[in-house]
């Protein structure tokens, strides 16, 4: 009779482990600082005083005051935040954007309405736009001259709103502003709907987007998302006694 085959080695059992997923991109962080202009009316004089000369010689040149205290806001927001006292402090930088004379962060200003606002990132070029509710302006005029097709079909569904205008207006400028371009150089070359969508494509460069509405106000940023980051974005208010001090 022939004797039974020894059983061969047993194989070694399976110790192979998924890999670990990737972790998620830290978000883009960018911090907005804004003033309301009208409280800085009392105190024009010191204001003057506080802002670099070129500040002062750009404010002097508006003929209202509501347009001049923003632009002394904006100089006051630059000078608390960023350190700029003086003239020296900035340069311009590519595409006429200013930038800090020293190692420093990124910085976009915007000025409309009530208020005065500052971005600034340690996480590349930026750009914020405000715009009021409030703010009337021939809006098939500049759909027709910078928006995009997908655009122009938004704004026809809700054509009394000016929300969806203003959000679709400050995410193209915030984006222009960040790439150094301006509203209507970019043209209809890029979409910015759906108006909630935290990055898009623009310009050769996926970017991170964020739009909030703030006290009457549309706020937007934009900063570079070069690894699918989304913007993580505070909207701070900073009071005139603050900024006067």
């Amino acid at each position: 009779m022939a004797s039974a085959k020894p059983p061969g080695p047993e194989s070694p059992p399976d110790r192979t482990r998924p890999a670990p997923p990737e972790p998620a991109p830290r978000p883009t962080r960018v911090t907005v600082r804004y003033a309301r202009a009208a409280r800085f009316g009392g105190h024009a004089e010191t204001a003057m005083d506080l802002v670099t000369p070129s500040r002062r010689e750009r404010a002097a040149r508006y003929r209202l005051l509501p347009d001049r205290l923003r632009s002394l806001a904006a100089g006051l927001l630059m000078r608390r935040y960023l350190g700029v006292r003086s003239d020296s402090d900035l340069l311009t930088g590519p595409m006429g954007r200013p930038e800090l004379a020293r190692p420093g962060p990124s910085f976009s200003i915007s000025h409309a309405g009530e208020f005065a606002a500052l971005a600034v990132t340690y996480a590349g070029p930026v750009g914020l736009d405000v715009e009021p509710l409030s703010r009337t302006v021939r809006r098939g005029l500049v759909a027709d001259r910078a928006f995009s097709p997908e655009e122009r079909s938004l704004l026809q569904d809700c054509p009394e709103d000016p929300l969806p205008f203003l959000a679709v207006w400050t995410r193209r400028e915030s984006l222009v502003k960040a790439a150094g371009l301006g509203l209507f150089n970019g043209g209809g070359q890029f979409s910015v709907v759906p108006l909630d969508a935290p990055r898009l494509h623009a310009m050769g460069t996926l970017w991170a987007v964020a739009t909030r509405t703030v006290e009457g106000h549309v706020f937007s940023v934009a900063a570079p998302s070069a690894d699918g980051s989304e913007l993580e974005c505070d909207i701070l208010e900073t009071s005139a006694e603050e900024l006067l001090d």
